[in-house]
């Protein structure tokens, strides 16, 4: 039974370390020797890349953080261990990452390959749904993207419940509504 929680454990520091490895910001460093942090929003996602370094940067960003909330997935059903807390744990990496002082991107990307490899279709679907209808409302990505995630956390505690992904909705959920009030401060 230990060995268990042992391999659990082992598996929630993997994912979390994939999840965390900051691909916007390495890109920014390697091949534009800038910080990307000091630029745009100051996130380091897709978004900001786009912004700050291009669509072309910016497509392999967003292919590097899929593939790391896919791999997560992947790594945790391989292992035995539930891929949406494998995914949730790289999502926190990448929120949170240990390399930038816990101060990541928001990881929609992430969880986006996550769900993609998980067979999630129907938590994308309600997230794009939840997505466009707040988006046509409000025009804030941030809100649209934060009642998205919320979305997806209502169906995983309605349906399951499928508490990772609820847990999943919820940080995401949350780091979208901590930028929003971020960027509104005068």
């Amino acid at each position: 039974m230990a060995h268990d929680y042992w391999l659990i454990i082992g598996v929630i520091a993997l994912c979390y370390l994939i999840g965390s490895i900051p691909s916007a910001y390495l890109m920014g460093k390697f091949c534009y020797n800038l910080d990307i942090r000091e630029h745009g929003s100051g996130n380091i996602g897709t978004m900001n890349t786009r912004l700050i370094m291009g669509w072309l940067p910016a497509v392999a960003v967003f292919a590097v953080d899929c593939g790391k909330g896919a791999i997560a997935a992947c790594i945790a059903a391989y292992c035995g261990v539930d891929p949406l807390l494998g995914l949730a744990a790289a999502v926190s990496g990448h929120i949170w990452p240990v390399w930038l002082k816990f101060s990541g991107g928001k990881g929609l990307a992430a969880g986006l390959g996550g769900l993609l490899w998980s067979g999630q279709h129907l938590a994308i679907a309600v997230f794009v749904i939840a997505w466009l209808l707040v988006y046509a409302l409000r025009r804030q990505d941030d809100v649209a993207s934060a009642c998205g995630a919320i979305a997806v956390a209502i169906l995983a505690l309605s349906t399951g419940p499928l508490t990772w992904l609820a847990v999943l909705g919820a940080m995401i959920a949350l780091k979208h509504f901590m930028s929003y009030h971020q960027y509104r401060q005068p």
